[in-house]
């Protein structure tokens, strides 16, 4: 799954670029290979799951399929995003059983979809609202925007660092 991720990683940043605008040759198309590799990811996962469950999964496949799920949003309503979208959502909701990471990417990929204004398949929209009733305690308050996040930082000041003083001189050291 790792491998298929870097092709993600790789190809996700020219999937802006118009084919006659991009850097990549011709015959290279970045959404082909976003969408292979998210595909493969969501297979992997499904043969992971029937062969060992998902249960006590290693953390880092919730990012490998927090990534894939973005890649399967760019690309509804084709019907293999449709089917690779719910699957995945299926499985993060299993691993968030045991992963607190797994119920934050549940509410992260509600946010998105709601951001990007994305119409969700019908069973992907009940299992998002569902997981959000569920884990409702681990969810951020808001989603907060980027201005009042700024606003909120730049109100922030930083304290002075105390000075040390030690025990076998009177010598006042500072930290830094």
């Amino acid at each position: 799954m790792f491998y298929q991720l870097l092709f993600i990683h790789l190809f996700r940043p020219f999937l802006k670029y118009k084919q006659t605008a991009s850097p990549l040759p011709a015959h290279v198309s970045p959404r082909k290979f976003c969408t292979h590799a998210a595909t493969t990811i969501s297979k992997l996962l499904r043969l992971y799951k029937r062969t060992y469950g998902l249960r006590q999964i290693v953390n880092l496949a919730v990012y490998i399929t927090h990534t894939a799920c973005t890649i399967h949003l760019l690309n509804l309503p084709d019907k293999n995003a449709v089917r690779d979208l719910i699957h995945a959502l299926k499985h993060l909701e299993e691993i968030a059983d045991g992963w607190l990471c797994a119920r934050k990417t549940l509410t992260i990929l509600s946010i998105v979809a709601n951001k990007w204004n994305i119409e969700l398949p019908e069973e992907a929209a009940k299992l998002l609202e569902r997981t959000d009733i569920k884990f409702a305690a681990f969810r951020p308050m808001d989603h907060i925007s980027p201005k009042r996040e700024t606003l909120m930082h730049t109100q922030i000041q930083p304290r002075p660092i105390p000075p040390l003083i030690t025990n076998s001189s009177n010598q006042t050291h500072t930290i830094g």
